[in-house]
């Protein structure tokens, strides 16, 4: 996910929430490409004199279970929901 604020002239504070709402108990999401730092929200903060842009990955894993999973995901959707927010700081507000 690449955030790209680079025609900005604020500072701002933003997050990066995952809803994985339809998938198999054994994929897990995370943060590093070891799969050790499972995902969890990612939040930010942009400053007026700091590069405009930041990348951050999201990782994923399905791990191979002796379960069979063929009726439970063939042909089937996996929905994961990536929702970015951002908010402008005010002059003032601490780290401005």
């Amino acid at each position: 996910i690449n955030i790209d604020c680079t025609n900005t002239k604020v500072a701002l504070d933003y997050e990066i929430k995952l809803n994985a709402e339809q998938v198999p108990t054994n994929l897990k999401f995370y943060t590093d490409d070891t799969y050790t730092t499972e995902y969890q929200n990612i939040s930010g903060f942009i400053g007026l004199d700091d590069i405009k842009t930041k990348d951050h990955n999201i990782y994923w894993k399905w791990d191979f279970t002796e379960d069979d999973e063929t009726t439970d995901w063939s042909n089937k959707n996996i929905v994961v929901n990536i929702k970015i927010t951002a908010s402008q700081r005010i002059a003032g507000d601490a780290a401005w």
